[in-house]
This record gives C-alpha cells, sequence and structure tokens, in this order.
C-alpha cells in the first residue's frame, strides 16, 4: 500500500480477493475487473459479471448491447412501466419554401405567407429579406433585402438600440423588428441571417446595420409570443451569414426577429439603421405530408437458399470487373467448374456480348427423365433475336436428349430437343429478372420473379448423360449467345417447390433492384416492402394473402363491406388442363389452358386438339374447369365463349355457351341464327378447338 492509500500490485498478473461465496479479480494484463469469478477463471471481457446485476438508478450504454441469448432477457413487473423511443432521421425543410414576391406584405399574403416589419426604407423591402435575391453592388435598393428607417435609433459609437420606432407586439424588447407568418407549423431547427450585398457604405468592407444583438420570438397566433432564442451575431462582412441552432421543441408558425443593437462600422458614416439581405428558416414540420423521419425499421435478411441436390452453382459476386481469367470455382459445395471465354464481370454479373462470350462446365448427374431445375437472374441488354442460350445440357442426339433454359426474342423458353415450352412472356431489356424452369417428371413451368408464367404436360425426357454444361452459348463454335448480364445461375437435380424459388429471388431481390425486405414505420404509417410507405398500409410487393375474411370499412360510408376469402379472390393467374366430356375417352395431342382470374371473374385461353371423340350420349363438349361454381341452379353463373375449331359443324359454329357446376358446353346456333341455349352434339370425332371463356363465380351485390 503507498502512502497515499493506493493498492499497488507491482509485477502481478492477477490480484483476486477471496469471499465466502465469491470472489473479484483484477486482470492487469486485459485491464479487466472480475466479480464472481471461481478458481481458475479470469474475466474475458473489461467488466465480467457471473451471476445477476443490479443497477439502482439510470444505466447509460455509449456502445452496442450484444444480447446473447434472447429467451428469458428480462421480466416486466406489475406496476411497471416500459417506454421504448426510437429518433427520428427528419429531413430538415427550409422556409419559406418559395421565394417570396411583393404580395406577401399585401393583406392577401403570397401563398400563405405574410410578412410585416417596424419600418422600412425606401424600397428595402421587408418581403425582399425572403425573395432568395442577393445581388452583389450597388445601393440600389430593389431585390437588396430589408432596412429600416434611416436615420433611425441606434447609436452610432455603440449601436445599441436608443429608443423611439414601433415596437414590437412582445413589448419586451425594443428595436427594430421584422416578422413573418408561415402557412404550416414548423419545429425550427435552424435560423440563418445573411448580411445584404451593398457595399456603397462603410469603406472597411463591412454592411453596417447587421443586427448584432438580436432576439427571436415564436407564436402561434401572432398575438402570444414565446422567446426562443437570445443571441449576439458578430462581426460580418457582406454577403456573410449567421448560422443560429435553435432546436425548437414546440411548433410555430409566426417568428419574429428584434434588433436590440447593430454592429459599429469605423468610419464618419452615420449608422443608426438595421438591415438584413435573406432570412432563412430551416425546420421541420408539425405535420408531415411526406413523411420523413424513420420511427422503426425492422429489416429482414433472406436466407441463403437450400443447396440441397445443387448440380451446378456459378456466381460473379466477389469477382473483380474485367476480364475473367481463372476458373470458375462452383459454389455450394458443387464439383462442377466453368471455364469462361470472353466472359467479364461487372458489378457482380456475368456479362455476355452476344456473339463470342460462353461458360462450358463438366457433366452433371442428371440423365433420363430425371427431374431438374434452371434458376438464374437475368438482364438482357439486346433484343436476343431467335434462340439464345442461358444454360444447356448439351448432347448431340436425337430428340429429347438434352434440356435448357433459353430465350427467343427475349421470351424465356423450356427448350428440348424437338419439344420446347416457348413462353409469350416478353422480357424488358435492361431490366433484371429472375427466371426458374423447373420439369418435375410430368410437366415443364417457367417462372418470371417467382411467378408462374408458362407451364405444360410433358414426361418424354431421356437427357444423355454425357450432356455437358453450356451456360450463355448452344455452341463452342460459339452459337445462340446470350448477350446480356447473368447472375447466381443454378441447376438443381430435382423439381424445385414455390417456396424454394420464391427463396431463390428474395436471396437477391434488393441487389437487383426488386424492391427491399424491410418493414418500416414512418409517421404512423406501416410500409412492407417499402421505407416510404404512403399510406396507413402501404405493401409495395409480394401481395397480399388472407386465410380468412377480411372486413373494410369505407372512409364515407358507416356500414361495412365484407370480403371472404373464401369465394373472392383479388388476383391470380395461372394454368389448368381442359378436357372434353364424352362416352369415349379420347386421345389428346394438345391439351393447354391458362386464365387469369381478378376479383370473381375469371378469364379463360384454350386449345385442345383430340382423335377418338364420341359423344353420342347426347350430353355434349364439357369442357372442365379451372374454379368450379359450388351451386349453380341455373342462374347463380354467366358465360361468354368463343371459339375458332375444327371439331364443329361449319355451318353451327356460332353461338354461345351453357355452364354447370364444372364445365362449360358450347351452345349451338344454326347458319346466320344467334346463339341458342342448346348443348352442342354436332361435331366430329377428331380436330382442334381453340377458344376463350369468360364466367363469372358468383353474383354479388
Amino acid at each position: 500500500m503507498s502512502t497515499s492509500g493506493h493498492l499497488k500490485f507491482q509485477g502481478t498478473n492477477r490480484a483476486t480477493f477471496v469471499g465466502t461465496t465469491s470472489n473479484i479479480m483484477f486482470d492487469t494484463t486485459s485491464t479487466s475487473l472480475g466479480i464472481g469469478v471461481t478458481g481458475t477463471d479470469h474475466p474475458s471481457s473489461n467488466l465480467y459479471i457471473t451471476g445477476n446485476a443490479y443497477v439502482s438508478s439510470n444505466l447509460e450504454i455509449g456502445g452496442n448491447v450484444n444480447m446473447l441469448h434472447t429467451a428469458n432477457t428480462a421480466s416486466i413487473k406489475i406496476n411497471s412501466n416500459v417506454v421504448t423511443e426510437f429518433p427520428r432521421s427528419k429531413k430538415l425543410i427550409r422556409y419559406p419554401r418559395v421565394a417570396l414576391t411583393a404580395d406577401a406584405q399585401t393583406n392577401s399574403g403570397y401563398q400563405g405567407h405574410f410578412v410585416t416589419r417596424s419600418s422600412q426604407f425606401l424600397d428595402y423591402n421587408a418581403w425582399e429579406a425572403f425573395d432568395e435575391n442577393n445581388p452583389v453592388g450597388g445601393d440600389t435598393g430593389a431585390g437588396s433585402g430589408w432596412a429600416s428607417t434611416i436615420p433611425g435609433n441606434y447609436s452610432v459609437s455603440t449601436g445599441a438600440w436608443g429608443g423611439g420606432g414601433t415596437p414590437h407586439h412582445t413589448g419586451s424588447t425594443e428595436g427594430e423588428w421584422i416578422q413573418i407568418q408561415l402557412p404550416d407549423l414548423i419545429y425550427l431547427h435552424d435560423f440563418v441571417i445573411e448580411s445584404r450585398s451593398e457595399i456603397t457604405y462603410g469603406a472597411d468592407g463591412y454592411d453596417h446595420g447587421y443586427p448584432k444583438d438580436v432576439v427571436l420570438y415564436g407564436s402561434i397566433n401572432g398575438s402570444s409570443w414565446d422567446t426562443i432564442k437570445t443571441f449576439t451575431t458578430g462581426q460580418r462582412t457582406f454577403s456573410e451569414a449567421h448560422t443560429e441552432n435553435i432546436n425548437e421543441t414546440r411548433a410555430y408558425n409566426y417568428f419574429a426577429l428584434v434588433v436590440n443593437s447593430t454592429q459599429v462600422v469605423n468610419n464618419t458614416t452615420q449608422v443608426t439603421w438595421t438591415s438584413i439581405g435573406q432570412i432563412r428558416l430551416f425546420g421541420i414540420p408539425e405535420y408531415d405530408p411526406e413523411a420523413y423521419g424513420t420511427d422503426v425499421t425492422i429489416k429482414s435478411k433472406a436466407n441463403v437458399p437450400n443447396t440441397d441436390w445443387l448440380e451446378v452453382y456459378f456466381d460473379a459476386k466477389g469477382l473483380s470487373n474485367g476480364a475473367v481469367t481463372d476458373p470458375i470455382s462452383g459454389l455450394g459445395g458443387t464439383t462442377i467448374n466453368g471455364t469462361a471465354t470472353n466472359v467479364t464481370v461487372s458489378d457482380g454479373a456475368f456479362v455476355f456480348d452476344g456473339s463470342s462470350s460462353y461458360i462450358t462446365g463438366g457433366t452433371t448427374s442428371i440423365s433420363g427423365n430425371h427431374n431438374h431445375s434452371f434458376s438464374c437472374w437475368l438482364k438482357p441488354t439486346s433484343a436476343n433475336s431467335g434462340y439464345k442460350c442461358i444454360g444447356y445440357l448439351f448432347y448431340s442426339g436425337s430428340s429429347n436428349t438434352t434440356t435448357g433454359l433459353f430465350l427467343n426474342n427475349n421470351r424465356p423458353v423450356f427448350l428440348t430437343w424437338g419439344n420446347n415450352l416457348i413462353s409469350d412472356h416478353t422480357l424488358a431489356q435492361n431490366e433484371w429478372v429472375h427466371i426458374t424452369a423447373v420439369y418435375d417428371g410430368t410437366g415443364r413451368t417457367i417462372y418470371v420473379n417467382c411467378k408462374q408464367i408458362d407451364s405444360d404436360t410433358y414426361s418424354s425426357y431421356n437427357i444423355n448423360a454425357s450432356a455437358t454444361l453450356l451456360v450463355g452459348a448452344s455452341s463452342t463454335t460459339p452459337g445462340e449467345v446470350f448477350g446480356g448480364s447473368m447472375a447466381n445461375f443454378r441447376v438443381f437435380n430435382r423439381a424445385l417447390t414455390t417456396d424454394e424459388i420464391y427463396q431463390l429471388y428474395a436471396y437477391q431481390k434488393e441487389e437487383f433492384g426488386h424492391g427491399d425486405l424491410s418493414m418500416t414505420l414512418k409517421a404512423g404509417r406501416l410500409g412492407i416492402g417499402t421505407s416510404e410507405p404512403r399510406a396507413a398500409l402501404d405493401i409495395n410487393s409480394g401481395g397480399v394473402r388472407l386465410n380468412q375474411e377480411l372486413w373494410v370499412t369505407p372512409a364515407k360510408r358507416n356500414d361495412t363491406v365484407r370480403v371472404s376469402t373464401n369465394t373472392l379472390s383479388f388476383y391470380e393467374e395461372g394454368s389448368w388442363t381442359p378436357t372434353l366430356g364424352a362416352v369415349a375417352t379420347p386421345t389428346y395431342t394438345e391439351q393447354f389452358g391458362y386464365y387469369t382470374r381478378i376479383g370473381n371473374i375469371v378469364h379463360l385461353v384454350f386449345r385442345i386438339s383430340v382423335t377418338g371423340l364420341n359423344n353420342g350420349d347426347g350430353s355434349g363438349i364439357h369442357i372442365t374447369l379451372p374454379y368450379e361454381l359450388a351451386n349453380n341452379n341455373g342462374h347463380s353463373a354467366m358465360c361468354s365463349f368463343g371459339y375458332n375449331n375444327s371439331l364443329f359443324d361449319p355451318n353451327r359454329s356460332n353461338g354461345g355457351a351453357n355452364i354447370g357446376n364444372n364445365y362449360i358446353i358450347p351452345a349451338q346456333g344454326g347458319s346466320g341464327q344467334t346463339a341458342v341455349a342448346i348443348r352442342y352434339n354436332n361435331c366430329y370425332t377428331s380436330g382442334t378447338l381453340l377458344g376463350f371463356a369468360t364466367y363469372s363465380l358468383q353474383v354479388t351485390k
């Protein structure tokens, strides 16, 4: 122990004070204090506490709080209060928000702005202190700010107010004054005064008459005033500004500046007035129409997509910009690497030039009629006329021995040599999209931005085991080269589910400009997928799915509107397999059906080709529906129908449709006749039916 009462542990790394039940340890090597450590343990942090910690007053933490165990971290007892506050990052707005005109000093004002003053010299108008015009040179008056009466009542020697004039409404501070009324209440953050630019008087270069000691007042009615701040500006040269930080916690729409003294100018010219070039107010509106300021933001980070059964994974994320010179490593635990030819990297994506770029890989385990999926982010930068390869398991052989994802005039194609699924959906140029193609053993489906756009029935793959992977071109010649950028290219040896497709899309959607994964609360508005909510609830993307009922109260009605999701969905599109009712089951060579549902209205487009049709049972040609009607009763549904075909007698091809619970039947009419409600029985055994229909799921009030 030193003479001053200090304990000194010289040459000691750790000093332990042993108690009956616990120890206190000082670790001088790490400057740590351990409370409750036992045995050979030593503190691993600056403050290490084993057991509970009790703080009788405030606890202030200057850095982050990391909760290593999220379960049972706190308990809230009865009669205790918990208040959580999140600071707002408000955007400051300059006021007035418009440059004022002479109308601001009239009874009608200018866009809700009114300017008054104690006095005025010549045409140095008070409104000109808010017109954003402060030209340098010449005592011209117009556009050069405000000046009080000359001569005035400020001391030549001290600049102090000597009395007289018209005192401000407050009556507490005397001096020349200028006042502005704003159209809205604001929380004033900063107050800026700029000197006049004129230098005719004041040979020393100082703009005489510049306010020195001032008082700033605020009001919400123009009669009762609060002192916001008293401050001194200091000496100012021409075109120089003084900024006073305010941070007012009350909102005002009236502001008045009273000048109690002016700057002293050391020359022979009398300085008995005050003058201001420009006044600017910076603040936050009491009501923020643009919802600036974030209360709470909850950020969701997408999970890393599942890599089970992942055969190929190429990605340029993390690679340096420029030409790809090294082999492309297979990511996600895959063993297939790639070799790039004339491929470059830009901002985390592979770039293909549309003429000579491609990536080659090895063979995969996908062979025969094997389920598989392609997935990637894509940005076409050219029209990609004709067939252009995205990913291809290529084998120079017979039909059905290859599989791949292609573009044809920027339309996605699920390619099988000799049997392609060609989408009608055209991708926009220079925009990122996510494309997935899935084969599940019975059919092929194409998704764009995790939404299904096309599908068919197909089960005839016989992929050759020697098929070689190509990315961006269909051959090394090269041929059918894609023009654009590609990222996160994957091939799976199984069929992906819709949830997995969404995970692949969500994983990088923010990076490619497809919204965000945040939930933001701003000014009482909740935004999902947007950081700038514009309504009480603003859902930017992803849609809304309701498993129960939704009740909506209209703003201009007292009753409620009930929307039941059991019978009404807002929007849906997809495909179904249409069939024909007949005595003998026909042989189908084509069965395509696509639908769009908006509200309770369903739109159908279909194509059916058959052989061996026999409708001799008199039941007509039944075309099954993707949405069945719960109850028909002859009046609960309506249907319009049109068709072009080789199945029906051409003299009886006009007509409408009958509709049942789960089918529609073309209605026949004689040549030149209007439609009649008679089932169509006059048809051939073979042919094609190409048509469309629109029907209502239910009648609503």
